[in-house]
């Protein structure tokens, strides 16, 4: 277990980082008190594609949110090649993003920060980031944010976890808490 991680809630699975997840960085998000229609970002944004797979599976679950709770976030770096299953068992319990609504909110903050391909939490070297969220009908889906660096755009989708493998440099934005 890496010291660095935030500490679980009570109740929490612990995140067990091996030779396979190196942690690189956290990200904070501060707590914001505003009705904030998710949908319309994630439909109407430039520099954005998002495939018909994450339209699908993630979106129809995402609601207008009144309350977006703070969070810290943390990236973990893949050290050797690891498929899904794989890395959601070093990763532990509580791994999901059970909340669709909120992962999407500060997923939009991370695309926010960088809408042009900036340097930043995200990936922008052709690699992807990657994080397991519950979609519809409660299935987890891994969401991939990519930047296209010949289109100048931001694709971001939502396969499900099969036997895919992800490759050393890929990152997995995970929350523990």
């Amino acid at each position: 277990v890496i010291e660095d991680l935030p500490s679980p809630r009570p109740g929490a699975g612990e995140v067990v980082v091996t030779k396979h997840l190196r942690l690189v960085g956290t990200v904070s998000f501060p707590a914001r008190q505003k009705t904030h229609d998710l949908c319309e970002f994630f439909t109407t944004s430039d520099r954005l594609c998002f495939w018909k797979n994450f339209r699908d599976r993630i979106l129809p679950v995402v609601q207008s949110v009144k309350k977006i709770p703070s969070a810290k976030l943390s990236i973990l770096e893949l050290t050797t090649r690891r498929t899904d299953d794989e890395i959601q068992t070093e990763l532990g319990d509580n791994h999901v993003f059970k909340n669709a609504s909120i992962f999407c909110a500060h997923l939009e903050e991370l695309l926010a920060c960088q809408k042009n391909g900036e340097n930043g939490d995200l990936l922008t070297d052709g690699r992807a980031t990657i994080s397991y969220v519950q979609g519809v009908n409660s299935e987890v889906f891994i969401v991939e944010v990519c930047w296209d660096s010949v289109l100048r755009l931001w694709g971001v989708g939502a396969c499900r976890p099969e036997d895919f493998c992800w490759y050393v440099g890929h990152h997995v934005l995970f929350s523990n808490c």
